[in-house]
């Protein structure tokens, strides 16, 4: 049986739109194992790492048979341990049937999880420093028949995601324990703040909480993985070209186009330009959006669903303090000049929200896709870069 599964393969420098043909591979009755790379360029930066997570997650509930994710790694901890750095790697090493290593020999879960185990004990003990490096910090919510322990984490007080207040203090202690540096420190406190950015991450994974742990009769999954990821970087024009890929998106052009460099740029040497980004995913395996929400928002055409989930005050669950997360979330990516990537079911958002533009979404920015996935992602680019106006002015 593995010898007749095809390669799922994606290389270090995979874009969305060569994510999304994977994704459409799976839509066939052919089976497959799975092949990552232990890195991705720039950490999967702008959403791929996200849309990776995704990919794995429809791989993974696609057909009856054995899940298989055959590295590209050396059988060895210290070889495993470099997909062990990533969440898209503890993922995909946690979920599956089998592991091989790169000569497709079946490796012990207990070798190829060495350095994730260590990984998510420091994240659970807040020795924060010690569990991701270079600026890039995720916290892992794994749930499985053998080891459900999702609510083991930090973000969590017993199984309610801890309050406010509780939030802002633990990611004010991430930050600080992750981003190298006071200047970069500074520039994310100046350009959006540690208070709007603990608001935003606690909105979308209340979120998830509340909409990414059940299937579509509205039972909790018995296997799921969501996650929050977030990490400050810089990026080059060569990785935004990879980004695009062959067939970029509307709002990826129009990001790429309005996105600000570095003051300090040389236009003689362009190749060399970088432009500083804080980047927010949070991932789940749920039923979605519109499977959960398709009944009481009482229509049948999925994006008029989706935009009814964005809507003030709406909300499927009858809480009267849910309804508006994504409405302040919607409201501060539009006050940073962000880009907005939301995947789930056969519908993609995206949004690039510049000086133009006010925080609303429209029938516009969603395209229905021939391919479903799992799960849902959600994912938020900000530019960091402050023009040197406004630093002088500072």
């Amino acid at each position: 049986m593995p010898d007749k599964l095809k390669d799922l393969a994606l290389g270090k420098s995979g874009s969305l739109s060569s994510i999304e043909d994977l994704m459409q591979k799976l839509q066939s009755e052919e089976k497959f194992k799975l092949r990552l790379p232990a890195k991705l360029n720039s950490r999967g930066a702008l959403g791929i790492e996200a849309a990776v997570i995704q990919l794995l997650g429809t791989w993974l509930k696609s057909g009856n048979y054995q899940k298989i994710f055959h590295t590209y790694q050396d059988a060895t901890t210290e070889d495993f341990a470099k997909l062990c750095s990533s969440i898209y790697g503890i993922a995909a090493l946690s979920l599956v049937d089998e592991v091989w290593d790169k000569i497709k020999v079946k490796q012990p879960r207990s070798m190829v999880l060495h350095e994730a185990k260590t990984i998510v004990e420091n994240i659970r003990s807040r020795d924060f420093s010690k569990s991701f490096k270079s600026r890039y910090f995720g916290i892992p919510c794994i749930t499985k028949p053998e080891y459900d322990r999702e609510f083991h984490m930090p973000v969590y007080n017993n199984n309610n995601v801890i309050e406010g207040d509780a939030f802002y203090n633990l990611m004010k202690q991430i930050m600080s324990d992750t981003i190298n540096g006071d200047t970069r420190f500074n520039r994310l406190e100046n350009k959006i703040g540690l208070q709007d950015l603990s608001d935003l991450l606690w909105e979308l994974f209340k979120n998830t909480h509340d909409h990414g742990r059940c299937d579509d009769d509205g039972d909790e999954l018995d296997l799921n993985f969501r996650s929050l990821i977030i990490q400050q970087l810089d990026i080059t024009p060569k990785y935004l070209t990879q980004w695009c890929g062959d067939s970029p998106t509307t709002a990826q052009l129009n990001f790429c186009q309005h996105l600000p460099k570095s003051p300090y740029s040389d236009d003689d040497t362009p190749e060399t330009d970088k432009y500083h980004i804080l980047d927010i995913s949070i991932t789940d395996f749920g039923a979605g959006f519109l499977n959960l929400a398709s009944d009481k928002a009482n229509k049948e055409d999925p994006k008029k669903v989706l935009l009814k989930c964005l809507e003030s005050g709406w909300s499927r669950l009858q809480s009267r303090s849910r309804g508006d997360g994504l409405t302040k979330v919607l409201e501060k990516v539009n006050r940073y000049k962000g880009w907005l990537r939301i995947r789930t079911g056969n519908l993609l958002l995206e949004k690039s929200f510049t000086n133009e533009n006010n925080y609303q979404i429209s029938e516009s920015d969603i395209t229905v896709l021939s391919n479903f996935v799992v799960g849902t992602t959600v994912h938020i680019s900000i530019p960091l870069q402050i023009e040197l106006a406004t630093e002088g002015n500072s």
